[in-house]
């Protein structure tokens, strides 16, 4: 056993806060800043969002790590403000060292249950949540899933944007059991009932640092008012 799959075994529920936090003891754990196979997916993302004319004053990330797609964020809406939340403390401290130039993001260390719980709706013109939902939906009942989901969406602005990258079907990995595409397809039907899907593109791409390829769709959502929700 190594000394990190020791270090992990010791932090008990692997979709807890201490958990991430053992990840991020070293810098980039899982290589965001210099992976082309990180940041194709997330260039892939932001020009799907400019693709729907997206011009976002206020942009929410979610599991924003150590700031990688915050950056690119950043750099590609310069006139937005960006709100990035990570659970972990300790890759939040490396976003802010990373992101300090950057005088248009705004970075919590924060739970994103506790944070949607505690921000009013209609905040948002765009959000970004990747390569999350898998790990919220394994400690939550779907009733409690579908409720947070409902939550997520009323923070979105008349004609907002929820832009999702999830892996399918990851190999050989603790993730393996919760990003089977029977649950992937269960969590975008779900969101399908509160926004209107916009784009569902599935990309198999080569990641050099573990010589293997994956599987990842990327979803767009958008919100769109109807006349009761204004109470017109």
């Amino acid at each position: 056993m190594t000394a990190r799959e020791k270090r992990l075994g010791m932090c008990g529920d692997r979709r807890s806060k201490e958990h991430f936090d053992s990840e991020y003891e070293e810098p980039d754990p899982w290589p965001f800043f210099t992976s082309p196979y990180e940041q194709t997916k997330y260039r892939r993302q932001i020009e799907l969002v400019k693709e729907l004319g997206v011009k976002p004053a206020k942009v929410l990330e979610i599991g924003c790590a150590e700031g990688a797609h915050t950056k690119m964020l950043a750099e590609a809406f310069p006139d937005s403000v960006v709100v990035a939340i990570d659970v972990s403390s300790r890759a939040i401290e490396r976003a802010r060292q990373n992101l300090a130039p950057y005088a248009n993001v705004s970075l919590h260390g924060l739970d994103v249950m506790d944070f949607v719980g505690t921000t009013p709706d209609e905040e948002f013109d765009l959000i970004i949540w990747s390569e999350v939902i898998y790990y919220l939906a394994d400690r939550l009942t779907p009733r409690d899933l579908l409720q947070f989901l409902e939550r997520l969406a009323a923070k979105l602005r008349n004609d907002g944007v929820l832009c999702m990258a999830n892996i399918i079907n990851q190999p050989d990995a603790d993730e393996t059991p919760i990003t089977r595409k029977p649950l992937m397809d269960c969590y975008y039907s779900l969101i399908c009932c509160l926004l209107e899907p916009v784009h569902r593109l599935s990309y198999f791409d080569h990641k050099p640092e573990s010589g293997r390829t994956y599987l990842y769709e990327v979803w767009t959502f958008r919100r769109a008012f109807q006349d009761d929700e204004r109470g017109k």
